[in-house]
């Protein structure tokens, strides 16, 4: 009564997860079995290992890297500063001028 049909599933899933990882299979392996992605196995079996579980919104406090996000970045290049913007090609990555 106090979950979801949703959220029972996910959480019986998960359940069924922790033991696949004791059992030592592959994420491969548990992905095709469960329909979980590589990022939430990742995370319970970060949880089991710290025998804690934080969300990834919680994680991303402390071990991810901040973006930053600026439209005006200078790339140095043979000691010349190059403005533009950069985009990536098959051939490497390129910068347009503005």
């Amino acid at each position: 009564m106090l979950i979801t049909t949703k959220e029972r599933s996910l959480l019986l899933r998960r359940a069924v997860a922790v033991n696949r990882i004791l059992a030592g299979k592959s994420y491969r392996e548990i992905g095709e079995e469960l329909w979980l992605i590589p990022q939430t196995i990742s995370a319970i079996k970060k949880a089991l290992q710290e025998k804690k579980y934080r969300s990834y919104n919680e994680r991303g406090k402390t071990e991810r890297k901040k973006r930053i996000y600026s439209r005006n970045q200078q790339s140095s290049r043979n000691g010349k500063y190059v403005s533009g913007r950069r985009v990536r090609t098959k051939y490497g990555t390129l910068t347009i001028p503005r």
